[in-house]
């Protein structure tokens, strides 16, 4: 069996949103939660133990509207005895959520570290011109978990001036920067050698809600259903999905 250390994973945990942003990459958003299923199909393969992963990432749609799919998560890595360095998400403020933030926090402590729980585990709060209406009280209410140290709260009001002409910022005019739908499936040369020794670590892995994975996650809902590796649903592993695109 491969033993797995990942560099980076990302998980679309829902396309569903309760905002419609108009310069959105991944497009309208779809009522479309991950399931157990898919998280069972990658993270407990016959084929390979993942072991460690140094940042899991989670996106979506609203990532506050389904941490129950984190809990879950929970459940698997404290039963794999998967090592977390650091974890962390990106909302957009619109909900008050303190159970994401304390899931968060409880699957970076299923792997001390002599580093501050508020260095591993980040929420980091949307704050641009598409997102000037932050609630004040939500907002309080993220930065007083931060103060409690249960993890780093990002929030910057700024500008986005790079954007990803994918979604609705492609159907509203609004994107500056092409995405070339290819690099969905462009993988590095160096996981060609994925299979030549027992232990590997991977750069970058995306899933998403459907069960496909990508080489990023960079896209829309629709680019990435038509533009990927392959999916883990359809009784093939990760190992065997990137031995496929190697």
């Amino acid at each position: 069996m491969i033993t797995l250390n990942i560099q980076k994973l990302g998980l679309e945990i829902l396309r569903n949103c309760n905002r419609s942003c108009p310069h959105c990459m991944r497009g309208p958003a779809q009522k479309v939660y991950m399931e157990r299923k898919t998280i069972e199909n990658f993270f407990d393969s016959p084929d390979y133990r993942i072991d460690e992963i140094s940042e899991l990432f989670f996106s979506g749609g609203e990532p506050t509207m389904n941490f129950e799919i984190i809990n879950y998560l929970l459940e698997i890595i404290k039963r794999r005895k998967i090592k977390v360095r650091q974890v962390g998400t990106v909302i957009n403020g619109s909900i008050y959520s303190e159970e994401l933030v304390l899931l968060l926090n409880e699957i970076v402590k299923t792997f001390p570290m002599d580093v501050a729980n508020t260095e591993r585990c980040f929420v980091r709060i949307s704050g641009d011109q598409f997102h000037p209406d932050i609630d004040k009280d939500i907002l309080s209410s993220y930065m007083e978990l931060n103060r409690r140290g249960l993890a780093k709260i990002k929030y910057d009001l700024s500008i986005i001036r790079k954007i990803i002409a994918t979604g609705n910022a492609l159907k509203n005019n609004l994107g500056n920067y092409p995405f070339d739908e290819g690099s969905l499936l462009r993988y590095p040369d160096v996981y060609k050698e994925f299979y030549t020794c027992g232990n590997y670590s991977t750069d970058y892995i995306y899933l998403n809600a459907l069960g496909y994975v990508f080489a990023t996650a960079i896209g829309s809902y629709e680019q990435m259903d038509k533009n990927n590796l392959g999916n883990v649903n359809d009784g093939k592993s990760l190992v065997h999905i990137l031995r496929l695109n190697s």
